[in-house]
């Protein structure tokens, strides 16, 4: 196991990966993303965005899209990033049918129009989530953290996120080149 301080790059050489970190305390939404996104001096080559899953069931799965093309967009030729990559919005509690079903409508919807799009963005799928919900903590939205604080084990749902996320800069960083 690895600390989550030892992390925070994904284990990227930090010669060749600068991760900027883009969060919101009470729930990242769609509306707030161009608030949090300052780059003063350096500019990144790869924007990953998992954004999304706190707007189903607020505004209709077109505007959601919509909004998220709209703002890899304007990362792409507004701030100048060579290459957007959009997370597959993943489901929560097996309980929640309605907001799962517009999760996967959202996402279908999010990859057809992402292939119409500029080839700089893409939409990236996460595997190992989607067979069932063993992955889900006990509130049914965020993944299990791992059993020791602080720790991130290799077998636990979030290092299995961590690392869809890591392979998806690292084969996108590739296309760069």
């Amino acid at each position: 196991m690895k600390s989550a301080s030892d992390l925070v790059n994904f284990r990227l050489d930090t010669d060749q990966f600068q991760i900027f970190k883009i969060s919101s305390k009470d729930g990242l939404t769609i509306d707030k993303l161009s608030t949090l996104v300052q780059f003063e001096q350096t500019v990144p080559d790869i924007c990953y965005l998992q954004v999304g899953s706190n707007d189903v069931g607020k505004i209709s799965k077109d505007r959601i899209v919509d909004s998220i093309i709209a703002f890899a967009e304007y990362l792409l030729f507004g701030v100048g990033i060579r290459r957007v990559i959009i997370g597959q919005l993943l489901r929560r509690d097996p309980k929640l049918v309605k907001y799962n079903e517009m999760v996967i409508a959202v996402n279908v919807k999010l990859e057809e129009k992402v292939k119409t799009k500029n080839e700089n963005i893409v939409f990236w799928k996460h595997r190992g989530f989607w067979k069932d919900y063993s992955h889900l903590g006990r509130d049914g939205v965020h993944l299990k953290n791992p059993k020791h604080k602080g720790k991130l084990g290799s077998s636990s749902p979030m290092h299995k996120y961590w690392r869809s996320i890591r392979n998806s800069l690292i084969l996108h960083s590739k296309t760069l080149m």
